[in-house]
């Protein structure tokens, strides 16, 4: 008996892992934004950008674009994480 509750246990908790599993690591995302950027005619050598950043509320990677010698973003490039769709949102 307590092995049958032993698997059940560990059924569920293996499902609980794979629930919140992320599609896409920060590098990805990284580059799959800066490929968008790219197919989009910007230069990305006018550009500095942190590394992705995921936001849970959209279950997706966001990385922001800054232009070299200002302080403001310029554009963001959404990555879903699931589609691995990607969107330009500009400010």
């Amino acid at each position: 008996m307590l092995a049958r509750w032993s698997l059940i246990l560990l059924a569920l908790l293996s499902c609980a892992n794979q629930i919140g599993a992320l599609a896409l690591t920060s590098v990805e995302a990284t580059r799959m934004a800066d490929a968008k950027v790219r197919s989009g005619g910007k230069d990305l050598r006018k550009y500095n950008h942190a590394p992705a950043h995921y936001e849970t509320m959209d279950h997706s990677w966001w990385v922001d674009y800054v232009r070299r010698g200002q302080r403001d973003t310029e554009f963001s490039v959404r990555v879903d994480d699931k589609t691995r769709e990607s969107f330009f949102v500009v400010f």
